[in-house]
């Protein structure tokens, strides 16, 4: 008789090869799925629920402790009693608008809105003013405000708009990512060190903060223009028109 050959297990045939792996995959994706929904209801039931909805914002970084706050869209305070002697500012003077941003940088929001309004920034500045304000939301944003206190740190030495604009393109804020991009910037190390480990502007961090919450500031980005409060991220276009609108009245 012809020897027989012996018949290969089914899972070491490529067929059952691919099942086993198909299920593999299957498996993985029900655990973590599973896990995710056992997390999340439990956060909803025990945990801190609004910042569990402040993860599924679609707009805006929501400081917890003020979410139930009422948020005015008119301001009636003068807001230019809000421009600190150390703020720093953008653009004319003098211009007919006046813009309060109120900025976390560690907002991811914040962030997708770097862009477009940094161009506003550039198109608007005869007729507009920004002033930058701290709103470091730190219950969910840790390095919100030491990145906040270096950036304040290199406005002593003229280079807050540079240092800004690198902290929104590299989006690290640890210490040693903070002294580095101080250093690319040209700055005196021995000032900016100084500054930034005596924590010198962390009151002044703390007075925008009061100042956001008194205005109507929710959560990052909050915009204050003029009178008229606008807060989440805002289109090129959208800017446009608010803008037009404000120089107008």
């Amino acid at each position: 008789m012809p020897d027989v050959l012996p018949q290969k297990r089914w899972y070491r045939t490529p067929g059952g090869v691919i099942f086993l792996i198909v299920v593999s995959v299957i498996l993985v994706f029900v655990i973590v799925f599973g896990g995710l929904i056992a997390y999340y209801t439990w956060q909803l039931k025990f945990g801190n629920a609004e910042e569990l909805a402040q993860r599924f914002s679609q707009n805006m970084t929501v400081d917890a402790s003020l979410a139930e706050r009422p948020s005015p869209t008119i301001i009636e305070q003068d807001i230019q009693s809000f421009i600190r002697p150390y703020s720093p500012t953008f653009g004319n003077n003098d211009a007919p608008v006046t813009i309060l941003m109120f900025i976390d940088f560690e907002c991811p929001f914040c962030q997708a809105a770097y862009a477009s309004f940094r161009d506003v920034m550039e198109t608007y500045e005869p007729t507009a003013r920004v002033v930058f304000k701290h709103f470091p939301v730190t219950a969910i944003h840790p390095l919100a405000t030491q990145a906040g206190l270096a950036a304040q740190c290199a406005n002593d030495q003229n280079k807050f708009w540079e240092y800004y604009n690198i902290l929104f393109e590299r989006k690290v804020f640890e210490k040693n990512s903070l002294g580095a991009y101080a250093r690319e910037l040209g700055l005196d190390m021995n000032l900016w060190n100084s500054c930034f480990e005596s924590k010198k502007y962390l009151n002044q961090l703390n007075q925008d903060f009061q100042d956001g919450v008194a205005l109507g500031a929710r959560g990052t980005p909050t915009y204050i223009v003029n009178n008229r409060k606008v807060d989440g991220v805002i289109s090129r276009e959208e800017w446009d028109r608010i803008l037009l609108e404000e120089m107008q009245e």
